[in-house]
């Protein structure tokens, strides 16, 4: 799988002169994240909140704001998430969820919204899953990462994962973060904002949710 600077500047509209010229990542997603569980514990979604870094959010300020006020409006900040969100739905809205070890559809978004967190753009947005995953029998976990690594996704601190359901307090939680090595830390240092990543190296930076419930 491909992500070029080509698609990413449709997507998210990065590819500006005030972006690091040097190292991926060269953008930064926050993120906090609702699992949604059904009355037999099987994950049928996911809640996304992102929050976008101030480089992207100036960008749009100036970009997208067709009156020139300084500020957006909900209606220009929901026309830039529909476009986003459409174009990421080839990648599957940069969410990997995998039972036993497979991967698993995603079958559907729903619950869009875009608005001003602390002066940074946000996106909220709900995963649907193809089928639901059974966190009693079954090893779930999942990702939500840039695959080009071309933008970091990282958890945010606070409250950044809640379970939500009617037997939720059965459930527990892990977050991974990965170590990688150096080498692989300075080969993605190395490349420019034009250069081409190889095929999933942001999966090497990604953290891993595993959910367990009894």
């Amino acid at each position: 799988m491909k992500i070029r600077l080509v698609f990413l500047a449709c997507l998210l509209v990065f590819c500006l002169s005030s972006l690091q010229a040097f190292a991926h990542p060269h953008a930064w997603i926050d993120y906090r994240t609702h699992v949604v569980l059904d009355d037999d514990n099987r994950i049928t979604a996911i809640k996304e909140h992102w929050v976008f870094d101030e480089y992207y959010t100036e960008f749009a300020l100036h970009d997208f704001d067709p009156h020139k006020t300084g500020k957006l409006g909900h209606d220009e900040l929901m026309l830039l998430a529909n476009d986003n969100l459409k174009n990421l739905k080839a990648y599957d809205y940069f969410t990997s969820f995998e039972k036993d070890g497979k991967k698993v559809a995603i079958k559907s978004i729903s619950d869009t919204n875009s608005y001003l967190v602390s002066g940074h753009i946000a996106l909220d947005f709900t995963v649907w899953l193809a089928e639901p995953a059974d966190a009693v029998k079954q090893k779930v976990s999942y990702r939500i990462y840039d695959p080009s690594y071309y933008i970091s996704m990282l958890h945010d601190k606070k409250d950044a994962i809640i379970l939500e359901g009617k037997h939720a307090a059965s459930c527990q939680h892990e977050l991974i973060t990965p170590q990688p090595d150096i080498t692989k830390t300075n080969f993605a240092a190395a490349i420019d904002k034009n250069g081409q990543a190889p095929e999933e190296l942001g999966s090497f930076f990604a953290q891993r949710m595993i959910i367990l419930c009894k």
